[in-house]
């Protein structure tokens, strides 16, 4: 889909502005576990998708590109996975 790489980017965006904002802020504990349980797991769950997209070659014309947004995915996620699962 070609909105794909749009909402990976989007994705991985949000989620970095999220943290340099929370950490800027100095906000408490509560207001970052919220963040994160809201935020965070609904980001993450969406990048899963996006990186099973890229593993089947269905985000981009070419596997390396295709590579190049599963690193990208890679940035937003504690635990990378996109190339063990690619």
């Amino acid at each position: 889909d070609e909105w794909t790489k749009w909402i990976i980017l989007g994705c991985v965006g949000v989620m970095y502005l999220l943290c340099w904002h929370l950490g800027r802020r100095e906000a408490s504990m509560p207001v970052i576990v919220l963040a994160a349980y809201v935020f965070g797991a609904t980001i993450m769950g969406i990048l899963d998708v996006c990186t099973h997209e890229c593993c089947h070659g269905l985000v981009a014309k070419s596997t390396r590109m295709n590579r190049i947004f599963n690193i990208i995915i890679n940035l937003a996620v504690p635990i990378p996975v996109a190339m063990s699962f690619a």
